[in-house]
């Protein structure tokens, strides 16, 4: 059963994450740019990877592939890693990097992993990729978009690796160029932002461990065109090593799909953007409840589009919930006893995987 009903949006990374990290095309693997209050290293070979004797031109090259056609954390690679400076904490949504290889005996396949601290095992995304071949010609770009937000905070840091693997010759190239990391460097360690539905609401909860000289959140929100406005403002706690708590309701969602994310602001203007939550909301209309108003049993009718994981909530006007249940699939109508109830205004919400239907009712 789902109540909570949040969705990490990550593949809407380029437009709602600044580029913290980048390396273009230094055979040395030194980035050429690196976001402030932060730190990287140079590309390093990794696992017995080498220098080629014949690289492909510019970029960071290496040979001595892993033979084997299956991933292993102890397969040849090349790593950096981005740290976070002072008091500030970093937001990651995605790597992407442009990758190439000798025609015959280079890599056919590569795969992204980190690892958060510097010490334990690595993270594998669990996708292979197969970078470009043709005589040192073009470059095949890939998005490692990770699974959820990577979150690393202050006097930590973050190793990216990628591996290559399944090459035709220990004596095949592999080579990276263009690589990027999409985030945002924040002076609060964020430990969640989500998304719930309430009582003719969507509220949004977060949480930080720590903050330094922080202002103030300005929410913000976008429909599917992303065109972000800002719809309220929360204090932040200024300088604090206490955990803290907020939260903001929508009160007038849009219908449809609402994003939101936060903007947060210190004392001295600067500002930092968080990650971004999505949820649907249903239009008004789509359920229809009868008869209202209601003394015993309210009948509900149910919208045409499939309703998966559903279940419905009725909360009285104070937001507490006074009735709940699953709903079984394939339901095209339902009935609730509602006799019980005292008398006042009440919101009927359904609730599915991907949407929430909402409509008040008055019990006599």
């Amino acid at each position: 059963m789902k109540n909570k009903l949040t969705l990490m949006l990550l593949l809407l990374s380029s437009a709602t994450f600044a580029q913290v990290y980048s390396y273009t095309n230094d055979v040395s693997g030194a980035p050429n740019s690196v976001a402030s209050n932060c730190s990287a290293t140079n590309l390093t070979r990794v696992n017995g990877a080498s220098l080629p004797t014949f690289p492909c031109g510019s970029g960071f090259s290496s040979d001595k592939l892993t033979l084997s056609s299956a991933y292993d954390p102890s397969n040849t690679g090349v790593e950096f890693t981005l740290s976070p400076l002072g008091n500030n904490n970093l937001s990651l949504s995605s790597l992407t990097a442009n990758l190439r290889r000798s025609p015959s005996l280079g890599a056919n396949l590569a795969r992204f992993a980190y690892r958060i601290g510097g010490s334990g095992s690595f993270t594998d995304q669990g996708i292979d990729v197969n970078p470009n071949s043709g005589n040192c010609g073009v470059t095949a770009q890939f998005t490692w978009v990770f699974s959820s937000t990577l979150t690393v905070p202050k006097a930590s840091s973050i190793t990216f690796r990628v591996y290559f693997f399944d090459a035709g010759g220990v004596q095949g190239t592999a080579q990276i160029l263009n690589m990027s990391v999409a985030g945002t460097v924040l002076p609060i360690e964020l430990i969640a932002f989500e998304a719930k539905n309430t009582a003719d609401a969507i509220t949004l909860y977060w949480s930080t461990a720590t903050e330094k000289d922080n202002a103030y959140f300005d929410i913000e929100r976008a429909d599917a065109s992303l065109q972000f406005e800002s719809i309220g403002r929360v204090n932040g706690a200024g300088s604090t090593t206490m955990r803290q708590d907020y939260q903001f309701s929508d009160k007038s969602p849009i219908p449809g799909d609402n994003f939101y994310r936060f903007k947060q602001v210190d004392f001295d203007g600067r500002y930092q953007y968080g990650p971004v939550v999505v949820l649907v909301w249903a239009e008004k209309g789509a359920l229809q409840l009868s008869p209202v108003p209601v003394t015993d049993r309210l009948k509900i009718s149910l919208p045409d589009s499939p309703l998966e994981n559903a279940q419905y909530v009725i909360y009285d006007y104070s937001g507490q919930i006074v009735r709940a249940s699953t709903l079984l699939e394939g339901s095209n109508g339902l009935e609730v006893e509602v006799s019980t109830l005292p008398e006042g205004m009440y919101v009927f919400q359904l609730q599915a995987e991907r949407a929430i239907y909402s409509e008040r009712f008055l019990k006599m």
